[in-house]
């Protein structure tokens, strides 16, 4: 595989895991918040006994353990095969026209031979039109900005 297709899907990878991890940790806080101004609306609006007042912080303590789980931790230890990340950039950027997915693919293990020359020609192809990819377009920052705003809200208050 060529330098510059490796940089670029390495680049890829190490952006993907940024950007699951700040929106995990800004789900955890936003539902964390969330439910610590619920608790306090029922304790101000109902006053629970002992016993109603563990059992939801036990159910708080699930809920905060679960969205860690599938918002941070799955995801953190999610493979990002170098294969689904090229598909992602070919989806994005139609004018790499296969030439990553075909680079990548046969520089993998056990992938057949088939034509130097085509193959050479094809990772040169690649190489060249991932220099001028600009990667941010692939992420919605939108939603992420959100719920980090939320978060630092709910932090704030």
């Amino acid at each position: 595989m060529p330098p510059a297709v490796r940089r670029k899907i390495s680049a890829l990878r190490g952006l993907v895991r940024l950007y699951v991890g700040l929106e995990g940790m800004a789900t955890v806080v936003v539902v964390c918040g969330l439910t610590f101004w619920l608790g306090l609306l029922l304790d101000w609006t109902w006053e629970p006994s002992p016993v109603v007042r563990g059992l939801a912080l036990v159910l708080w303590l699930v809920l905060a353990l679960y969205v860690a789980l599938r918002y941070l931790v799955l995801r953190a230890v999610a493979h990002l095969p170098a294969t689904s990340l090229a598909l992602l950039l070919e989806r994005y950027f139609p004018e790499l026209d296969e030439s990553l997915i075909t680079t990548v693919e046969a520089s993998m293990p056990g992938a057949s031979p088939g034509n130097r020359t085509l193959l050479q020609q094809t990772s040169q192809q690649a190489a060249t039109a991932v220099a001028g990819i600009p990667l941010r377009k692939i992420f919605q920052l939108r939603p992420l900005i959100i719920k980090l705003l939320l978060a630092l809200l709910l932090v704030g208050s």
